[in-house]
């Protein structure tokens, strides 16, 4: 099948489960390489590969039906889907009928960027005042707003709130943006450093559902506007490398979290669109380590997981 834009993919079984593999992707070559070396038990050459690819990339293009591919969650019949992350390509289904479960074959078409990583597989049981003891926060009003931006996050669509984590040194405010990210869009790089170009953000945003930048220290025009784009939808195209003609183009709307010491944005458009959160000084009691706060979240994530999509529901 193929992408509204054209991109040729496949949905194949390995396993006891389906993926959906991007047909010319690394790693839908070697899904083909694997299954011919299966057949024969040889290599395949790159010539034959490179026409493996392309025919079957033809196929999808001319022959194949039109489906969305998503990252992370998607709707489909009037449910949320919210892909798992795992190594058996399960999702959440959401359904305002019938409550949320753990469903072993999605009906979205969900793609796997590099640096995806698994949520952990929500519980039963637990309430939205479990998340409270890992969040310094001013006070019941900034956690309110912390769990609607959250929540706001599990839209399919947006437009969606710039929320802007703001303090001095020490005040936990990656930790805060860190816990955002693994509620609903964990990755092996959770926090991004400041984008060098549009061209930066817009890839990042079509590899992830959630867009974090960390340790902001100024946002340039250039930068607040792809924000504003961002948080309320907006392309970007530029030249596809080795053509002179072609353009590749990238268009998303995403949630986006930052934090900085000086990360308070300035310019209206950017400000109409933020939440921000103002992290209150932490005392050196309140102060844990690392590996500790890590440890006693990854054991209460499941259950603070499941009281989000109970939120979801409502």
């Amino acid at each position: 099948f193929h992408t509204p834009s054209g991109e040729a993919y496949g949905r194949v079984v390995v396993g006891d489960h389906r993926e959906t593999l991007a047909l010319r992707s690394a790693i839908g070559r070697d899904w083909l390489t694997r299954l011919f070396f299966l057949e024969t038990r040889r290599g395949v050459s790159a010539a034959a590969l490179q026409e493996a690819t392309g025919t079957l990339s033809g196929m999808a293009r001319f022959d194949g039906s039109e489906r969305p591919v998503a990252v992370r969650l998607a709707t489909h019949d009037h449910r949320l889907y919210v892909d798992l992350g795992d190594p058996q390509w399960r999702a959440i289904e959401i359904d305002a009928a019938h409550g949320w479960r753990v469903v072993t074959d999605s009906p979205v078409m969900f793609r796997r960027p590099h640096g995806l990583q698994p949520l952990a597989e929500p519980a039963r049981g637990g309430t939205l005042a479990d998340l409270h003891p890992f969040l310094n926060l001013a006070g019941e009003d900034d956690f309110a707003l912390y769990i609607s931006t959250l929540l706001g996050a599990y839209r399919p669509t947006g437009p969606y709130p710039i929320v802007v984590f703001a303090g001095e040194h020490g005040t936990a405010k990656s930790t805060a943006a860190r816990v955002f990210r693994r509620l609903i869009d964990p990755n092996t790089a959770p926090l991004r450093s400041d984008p060098r170009d549009v061209r930066d953000v817009m890839i990042g945003a079509t590899n992830g559902h959630v867009v974090t930048l960390d340790n902001v220290s100024r946002t340039p025009d250039w930068l607040s506007d792809c924000l504003c784009r961002l948080s309320t939808g907006g392309g970007f195209s530029t030249r596809t490398l080795y053509t002179d003609a072609e353009e590749t183009l990238f268009d998303a709307m995403r949630p986006i979290v930052i934090n900085g010491i000086t990360a308070v944005p300035t310019r209206g458009d950017l400000l109409d669109r933020a939440v921000i959160l103002t992290m209150p000084v932490l005392s050196d009691r309140a102060r844990r380590a690392e590996r500790e706060f890590w440890q006693t979240f990854t054991t209460a994530e499941p259950r603070i997981l499941g009281a989000v999509l109970d939120a979801v529901l409502t």
